[in-house]
């Protein structure tokens, strides 16, 4: 016999079903919450790496950017870098100082206020000990009121930095300067922030060796061209001396040519005007053989002395004979007519028509030139 529950046994359990049912959906609530939770955050953080990396790769074209647009001069690529720097991590201000002989000069210069002071003492500045410290990690320092450097370094308080940010830049094994970023509130970069630091910091020391080395080629060339004015200069000097010793040669050469021709015509003209005519003398008188042989011989050798010297003269007078080379030669020496004639033992007339035959020959017939000015024209 099937025993039935009775009503209140019925409301008991349809109580306990009640009870599980509800302890069932209260823990798929809570896991459900626990779930979208879960979920938000990890949409949160997509967004917030999304927007990351957009931001990162804002920062890349702006590098790249920067990179593309390089000039031919290094500090003014320089100068492009420190801004860039500056941009990139939002700071007030942004500096590239650089040891330059004993004193801490700026060399690049982002938004810098007008009052500032590009070139100062080292000593107590947060770039130097950057710099003497060296190394490749950022050096940070916040709270920049309550640390030394408020006392040693005069822009900390004269423009109420609160954080600096610097990096040493290398170049030729030597750290040489310090790239930083001030702010005037409280900073902590990103390992982004340091990235991008050490990037320019690095991109900052290739401008420094391009710099170094096109100083080199300057001053290479600048040498070169000392070198080549002095060499330019002293071969001058050599030609204009050589010039004035090839004057002086040539000078002399021809004094000498013309003391030898001189020599010639005085040698040829002694033998022709005071030798000769008196052989020609002892010749027409008494002689016996003895006396006519050795005369022959004198007058031979007088003539073979005084060839060459007559070659030359006709050379000058073509086409004449010797006997007008000879009235040529007198009246290139000034003799008259009359004193030629009684010189060579020859009648007026005939030394008249030699000087006709002269003047023919050498094209002076129909022209109103001296015959003696135009035999002197010839050397």
């Amino acid at each position: 016999m099937d025993i039935k529950p009775t009503y209140e046994e019925l409301e008991q359990k349809i109580k306990v079903l009640e009870k599980a049912l509800q302890k069932t959906h209260d823990e798929l609530e809570r896991i459900v919450e626990e779930r979208t939770a879960e979920m938000a955050k990890a949409n949160e953080d997509l967004k917030s790496e999304i927007k990351e990396r957009k931001r990162t790769q804002g920062r890349l074209s702006q590098m790249n950017v920067c990179f593309v647009n390089f000039g031919p001069d290094p500090l003014e690529n320089i100068n492009r870098l420190t801004a860039l720097c500056g941009e990139l991590l939002n700071g007030i201000c942004a500096l590239y100082n650089r040891l330059d002989q004993g004193m801490l000069c700026s060399w690049g210069l982002w938004n810098t206020p007008p009052d500032y002071n590009p070139v100062d003492q080292p000593d107590g500045h947060i770039c130097y000990d950057v710099i003497k410290h060296g190394g490749e990690e950022v050096m940070i320092v916040r709270n920049l009121p309550e640390t030394h450097y408020a006392r040693t370094d005069p822009n900390v308080n004269q423009y109420k930095l609160q954080t600096y940010i610097g990096r040493a830049v290398m170049f030729a094994d030597a750290y040489v300067g310090s790239l930083c970023v001030v702010y005037q509130d409280d900073f902590i970069p990103s390992e982004e922030d340091k990235k991008i630091l050490e990037i320019i910091a690095s991109a900052i020391g290739v401008e420094e060796e391009r710099r170094r080395a096109e100083e080199a080629l300057k001053k290479a060339h600048d040498e070169l061209e000392r070198r080549v004015e002095a060499r330019t200069e002293e071969l001058k000097v050599k030609t204009i001396s050589l010039e004035e010793l090839n004057s002086a040669l040539k000078f002399l050469l021809k004094q000498r040519d013309e003391d030898k021709q001189k020599l010639e015509e005085k040698v040829l003209t002694n033998v022709q005007q005071l030798v000769l005519p008196n052989l020609d003398r002892v010749k027409k008188s008494a002689l016996n053989d003895m006396q006519k042989s050795c005369l022959g011989v004198l007058e031979s050798n007088l003539n073979a002395i005084i060839s060459p010297f007559t070659y030359k003269l006709s050379s000058k007078y073509i086409n004449l004979t010797p006997a007008e080379i000879r009235v040529a030669d007198l009246v290139k020496q000034g003799k008259s007519t009359k004193d030629i004639a009684m010189f060579l033992n020859l009648s007026v007339k005939t030394i008249e028509r030699h000087r006709e035959n002269i003047r023919k020959k050498t094209g002076l017939k129909s022209r109103k030139i001296n015959l003696r000015s135009y035999l002197l024209t010839l050397h």
